[in-house]
């Protein structure tokens, strides 16, 4: 068995308590528009382009076996639907500028990583935390690192999106849960990530029932998810559960570029003025929950 990997943060922080490995598995089931992670989309390794360092020398093209580069008038494109993952073009590029997003590691491989930290995670009160993508896709994998990782702190950071029953056998090996919460509508909660919210909502059911700690993540995009109505039934859902704090991710464009290095156009939502962020934040406070910008 192994797990696809896009990449592993050491001394990692935000993703749970104290300090923290945070492991990215690739792979979502969702496509939110303002997704800043671009590369975990995909559970295929997937070719990235650094255009700030290429040469244009097009030697990769030469060796690539599916066309994926094409290099015409000094532009460089891909064509990422026709690459197989060989890596031929990485391998090739004396400059680093092409590089392979998505490697498979071993449970023994990825824990044996997670250990080397576990002093520091004594000390701070961290450990580890799976992230992605959406890390429930790859669930086995998880189940198979988190036994060997006695007496260390697993948190998971998920959108909820998966099978219930899958769900609720994970939370026995996590002790926490990083959730985000997108929109409360279902047909908009569609428009906006391509699925619909019945699973999260009965996934977050069962997260908050589980009793495990439970941090809630707001992604607050403009024009998108952070209207009046929404913040509403997203403040009161969590009332309801006796949640009073809320982790808000305002929308930033760090991605953008992302997109581009792996030959996609990025979608674009208006910036936050600063007034405009912290009216959205007045809101939340307003229906009596405490906001924390992260």
């Amino acid at each position: 068995m192994t797990g696809r990997i896009f990449d592993i943060q050491r001394f990692s922080i935000g993703n749970g308590p104290g300090v923290r490995t945070t492991v990215f598995l690739k792979g979502c089931p969702l496509r939110c528009k303002w997704c800043h992670n671009p590369e975990a989309l995909s559970p295929e390794p997937q070719i990235k382009i650094n255009g700030r360092l290429c040469r244009k020398c097009g030697l990769c093209g030469r060796v690539c076996p599916q066309g994926v580069h094409v290099l015409k008038d000094g532009i460089h494109t891909l064509h990422t639907e026709r690459c197989i993952g060989c890596g031929k073009c990485e391998n090739a590029c004396c400059y680093g500028c092409v590089s392979l997003i998505g490697s498979d590691r071993t449970p023994e491989e990825t824990a044996d990583i997670v250990l080397a930290d576990r002093i520091y995670y004594e000390k701070s009160g961290g450990g580890v935390t799976f992230s992605g993508g959406e890390p429930m896709l790859q669930y086995e994998f998880i189940e198979a690192v988190a036994g060997m990782l006695k007496g260390v702190s697993i948190y998971i950071d998920t959108c909820g999106y998966c099978d219930e029953k899958i769900f609720f056998t994970m939370l026995h090996h996590m002790d926490g849960v990083l959730f985000d919460l997108k929109h409360m509508d279902n047909e908009k909660h569609k428009i906006l990530t391509g699925v619909g919210n019945e699973k999260i909502l009965a996934n977050f059911a069962a997260a908050v029932s589980s009793g495990i700690p439970l941090q809630v993540r707001y992604p607050m995009i403009p024009g998108a998810n952070d209207d009046d109505e929404n913040i509403s039934r997203m403040c009161a859902l969590l009332l309801e559960y006796g949640i009073t704090h809320l982790e808000v991710s305002p929308y930033h464009d760090f991605g953008t570029q992302k997109y581009r290095e792996l030959g996609q156009e990025p979608h674009f939502f208006p910036a936050y003025t600063q007034s405009g962020q912290e009216d959205r934040l007045k809101r939340i406070e307003r229906m009596g929950i405490i906001p924390t910008v992260i």
